[in-house]
């Protein structure tokens, strides 16, 4: 007993510099005290053993209890992986775990009411260098309508990222990088679901509460008076189902894990499948949830070292600061008043990047061989193929390597470099993401060697989305204020290198001992706080036209329409 509990301070432990632990805990502790939600989900040595001892309880007798009491074969599932077959799987099955008893309990269910007051605002002090902001609401748990996708629905658009979304107006504005959103990271309590919208602020960002929640309110309006469309849920039904279909293998342990969890979610025909794409259209169900995303019922956390000011609490378990007030009541009422932008928001368009032609072409380049062959050398780029023979999808892979020593000159130079990255990242977000949603790729990484491009997608689109990239890249000037934002978000994230896991700073002092023109973190942050708009303009743009070569590798199910991407004249 004693080593099981010594592993979970261990556990423990590890999670007290993890801001989304101590966020998430701290949005448990916040609501009812006599409700399940409110008890610590991880566990230390003061909840399991230190705090029972004081009040007599002995923990052992407590969990045989528990067990006795909630453990029952028909609430239990199993999955198991083999290559055997599947009757030998069953014995298995039968063998191993057939004496659990049942004792056919109910599920339970808990009750909706988590928090004793709605419409609070929490200012929360991280252990990072963090600027967010989440948008909580509690609403109905979907458990008989998860063939629905409801809520992916409403997450879809809500956290769209293309041009008319919420988040493309907050970048416009400076006030925001990022937008995602989740339901109830705690499946396992069954009556209610948390929906939530997550926000990366600036630091302009972070002075404009009040007026993001405004845009928040303004883009849920336009999406009620639009009202459910059908032809979005086809469309995103259409990729769930390219996405199920061609799915790359993962991690045994990890698939049995999740098809484990999915028996206790989904009728056992939509075990497979239901994670992926919905099964029906139900407009009036999700007509219905907009009822539950009103200002009045919404929870607050803003996240910054700021708040240190207004923080005069302290969670229990991970002792994370915070102050908690009262949404002011006249900004209640502007938020349910605020109407409509349409100078801003509208509804996403049709992606032009959905793959209509899924078929594969056998042997393509007619036995090609084991080893990539090279099929464009030159003075300034070298091009290698290699045909798919293996995995059978009409898929394409493509790596770009821009080789350029800059990074090797200075600390300043990988910080550009870094900069670089993420500036254009940033800005293809828009264009990348009705991509992204078709299953097509695109990472960039920056090295003392250059720069990395990686795409991939299906061969039916794979020439657009290369084009639309390429010539962004060529052709996207920057400006001031986005090289002043990404400095400031690189600031902070160098800054926090301290609060890093023991490994991640291992890993660096390895590599900065082994290796060479590897900077160190000092080098670094001294560099970037000395560079300016004029130089940084200036070394990029040396970077891109002077002393490159470029290497690069496709490999796929290459047809003659995308031929043309080695070519002499192509791109």
């Amino acid at each position: 007993m004693d080593r099981e509990l010594n592993s979970i301070e261990k556990e423990f432990q590890r999670y007290l510099d993890d801001d989304s632990n101590r966020l998430w805990q701290l949005f448990k502790s916040s609501c009812r005290p006599t409700h399940p939600f409110f008890k610590f989900d991880v566990g230390n040595l003061d909840s399991l053993k230190f705090e029972p001892e004081k009040r007599g309880v002995n923990v052992r007798d407590e969990l045989i209890k528990f067990y006795n009491k909630h453990y029952s074969a028909n609430l239990m599932t199993l999955c198991l992986l083999g290559n055997e077959s599947l009757d030998q799987l069953e014995q298995y099955a039968i063998d191993m775990f057939s004496a659990v008893p049942n004792k056919n309990l109910d599920v339970s269910v808990f009750d909706p009411d988590l928090f004793d007051s709605d419409a609070d605002i929490f200012y929360v002090v991280p252990v990072q260098n963090l600027k967010e902001m989440s948008v909580s609401w509690i609403v109905p748990y979907l458990d008989h309508k998860y063939d629905t996708h409801s809520y992916n629905y409403l997450g879809h658009l809500i956290c769209h990222k293309a041009d008319g979304s919420l988040l493309a107006e907050l970048k416009r504005r400076r006030w925001a990088v990022s937008l995602n959103q989740d339901v109830s990271p705690d499946s396992s309590m069954k009556g209610f679901d948390a929906f939530r919208i997550c926000m990366k602020l600036t630091e302009q960002g972070s002075q404009k509460v009040d007026e993001i929640l405004t845009l928040l309110y303004q883009y849920i309006n336009m999406l009620k008076r639009h009202g459910p469309q059908e032809w979005i849920v086809n469309e995103m039904i259409e990729l769930g189902k390219q996405e199920f279909e061609y799915q790359e293998n993962c991690d045994p342990f990890d698939y049995v894990q999740n098809m484990s969890n999915n028996l206790a979610l989904y009728a056992p025909s939509d075990v497979l499948c239901a994670d992926y794409y919905s099964l029906k259209y139900d407009p009036d169900l999700i007509e219905s949830l907009f009822a539950y995303l009103v200002p009045d019922k919404m929870r607050v956390m803003v996240i910054s070292r700021e708040y240190e000011i207004k923080a005069n609490q302290a969670e229990k378990w991970y002792g994370t600061r915070f102050g908690r007030e009262k949404i002011a009541p006249e900004l209640l009422e502007r938020l349910e008043s605020c109407g409509y932008n349409d100078e801003a928001f509208r509804l996403p368009s049709k992606n032009e990047f959905i793959a209509r032609d899924l078929d594969f072409i056998e042997h393509a380049e007619n036995g090609d061989g084991d080893e990539p062959r090279i099929v464009r050398d030159s003075s300034l780029s070298r091009v290698w193929f290699k045909e798919d023979t293996k995995f059978g999808m009409p898929k394409l892979f493509m790596t770009i390597i821009i080789v350029n020593k800059m990074g090797r000159e200075s600390a300043k130079n990988i910080e550009i470099l870094n900069l670089f990255q993420s500036m254009l990242k940033d800005k293809l977000d828009e264009l990348l993401y009705y991509a992204r949603l078709a299953d097509f790729g695109f990472s960039m990484e920056t090295s003392v060697e250059g720069v990395r491009l990686d795409f991939s997608g299906f061969n039916d689109k794979f020439i657009l989305f290369l084009n639309k990239v390429i010539q962004f890249l060529l052709s996207h000037q920057f400006d001031r204020k986005d090289f002043e934002q990404q400095k400031e978000k690189r600031q902070r994230e160098l800054s926090d290198f301290e609060t890093l896991e023991a490994s991640d700073h291992a890993n660096f002092y390895l590599d900065l001992a082994i290796a060479n023109q590897i900077w160190s973190q000092q080098d670094r942050r001294f560099a970037l706080d000395q560079l300016d708009f004029e130089e940084f303009e200036k070394i990029y743009i040396d970077f891109l036209t002077n002393q490159i070569f470029l290497e690069s590798i496709v490999y796929g199910n290459l047809t003659e329409k995308v031929k043309k991407i080695y070519h002499k004249d192509s791109i």
